[in-house]
């Protein structure tokens, strides 16, 4: 019997445990996710080849018997069973959409932004999951809606029952609960603003569980030991930043930030100060104000780059500050969130899932799952590839995909059944997928690259299969 690709693997072993009903349905749902994983595509006519295939997959995701949550649980209770080994694993939860087509209104989405914008589509949360280094573990949980067509109030004019934020919390606490089930390690929530809710960060609170969120608004705190004892005030309300003030400068720390279109790689120093406040905040369980202990952190350029936009983060965390090592912790940790916009980036630019054009939202958010699925499985090659670049290649693919990476690739020095390490290994694959040689590049392969690599790998591997059987 050939060898299974590394597509096959990861197919199985991402959603062999979904609750389907039906062991056939399992298996198509293995198929179908195996094949974007070897040639990713947004739409289905793009994906397979045969008009069964074709009518396979619709009806899959037609089929009321299969549940986009079921396919979420499998694939989030497989990611957090990866990452059992590390001492904790950060969750960085962010917010998208995806735009779809729908000039005709005939599709079941909604207004983007607001009722008056023309873009309709999807909202969608996602908790992709990082180990300590930063490299990618998988999907977590993912959470969509869609917004009415009426005019509706501001979000947070609403009940938090009715506000689009408490998806948020509902996505943090479900990862906790898998977490829970299969015993995996402690979690640390990484937030942008968006998660910056006060129901959300008094749950966070008493679930014990870490977070670190960015500041989206400036609010009263009190001093750490409670204000009032025996009906006596003690303490004076203060803004955050005059909080901060009063405390001193812990140090200063260098963070490197990414390059982007406007500037190359660099790094920056930053001057740290952490401070231990009290907030009184409403619960989202019995709707009464608690008090609560947190941290914030203010990072700060004090000389910016000419023509650069000073670099400066203000955040909360319930994790220890009282050092400076402490501290910085916390801020090298918040460095990794962009990794779920990265993979934003890739679910819709390598995996083009916003090209679909299957018209119920419940057949819509099961395709997107699984391109989520196959975008995170695209991160992760890539991370490994810069973070552990040493590995023997074997780690992330198999050995038929190696045999199709040299067979297409000849390099000097190599022949079929060698094992290259997994950084030149991704060079190759990249390469093949359009990407200049480290040589004359300054960056690193990115998704997009390694994605269009990955389809010459796939079928090339899958010739060597077919020969193997002659």
């Amino acid at each position: 019997m050939a060898a299974r690709d590394s597509c096959a693997r990861w197919a199985e072993e991402t959603f062999q445990a979904t609750e389907t009903g039906d062991r056939r349905r399992t298996l198509r749902l293995i198929e179908v996710a195996q094949q974007m994983a070897r040639a990713p595509a947004g739409q289905i006519t793009r994906l397979f080849k045969t008009s069964a295939q074709k009518e396979g997959a619709y009806r899959l995701l037609e089929n009321e018997g299969v549940r986009c949550n079921a396919l979420q649980e499998a694939m989030g209770r497989v990611t957090l069973q990866r990452g059992r080994g590390e001492p904790f694993l950060y969750v960085a939860v962010d917010q998208t959409s995806l735009t779809l087509v729908d000039r005709a209104r005939t599709r079941e989405v909604g207004p983007i932004s607001s009722p008056q914008a023309p873009g309709r589509g999807l909202q969608v949360l996602n908790g992709l999951v990082l180990t300590p280094s930063g490299a990618v573990v998988g999907l977590a949980q993912q959470k969509y809606w869609r917004r009415g067509e009426e005019v509706v109030s501001t979000d947070r004019a609403r009940p938090y029952e009715e506000r689009e934020s408490r998806y948020w919390l509902e996505v943090m606490r479900a990862t906790t609960r898998q977490r829970d089930q299969i015993g995996g390690p402690a979690l640390w929530f990484l937030n942008d603003r968006g998660g910056d809710i006060g129901e959300s960060l008094a749950a966070l609170v008493e679930s014990g569980d870490r977070f670190t969120i960015r500041l989206q608004k400036m609010r009263s705190t009190w001093p750490e030991r409670d204000p009032f004892t025996k009906g006596v005030w003690h303490g004076r309300r203060q803004q955050v930043l005059e909080a901060l003030r009063s405390h001193p400068a812990l140090g200063y720390m260098t963070v490197t930030v990414p390059a982007s279109p406007d500037q190359p790689q660099h790094c920056v120093k930053l001057l740290v100060r952490a401070a231990r406040v009290r907030l009184s905040l409403k619960h989202p369980d019995h709707h009464k104000r608690t008090w609560v202990h947190l941290s914030i952190v203010w990072i700060r350029e004090p000389n910016p780059r000419a023509g650069q936009k000073r670099l400066e983060w203000l955040l909360w965390t319930n994790a220890d500050t009282k050092t400076f090592d402490e501290t910085c912790l916390v801020v090298r940790g918040y460095t990794l969130r962009w990794r779920v916009e990265e993979f934003h980036k890739t679910w819709k630019s390598t995996v083009s899932i916003e090209e679909t054009l299957l018209r119920r939202q419940e057949s819509i958010t099961k395709w997107a799952t699984i391109g989520a699925a196959v975008a995170a499985r695209i991160e992760r090659l890539k991370k490994l590839a810069r973070t552990t670049p040493d590995l023997a290649a074997t780690v992330a693919l198999s050995r038929i995909e190696i045999d199709a990476v040299l067979m297409l690739r000849d390099p000097p020095g190599y022949k079929r059944g060698d094992v290259p390490s997994l950084g030149q290994c991704v060079d190759w694959i990249a390469e093949l997928g359009g990407y200049t040689s480290r040589t004359t590049s300054r960056h690193p392969p990115g998704s997009a690259t390694i994605g269009r690599g990955l389809e010459k790998v796939a079928t090339a591997a899958e010739i060597l299969q077919r020969l193997e059987k002659m």
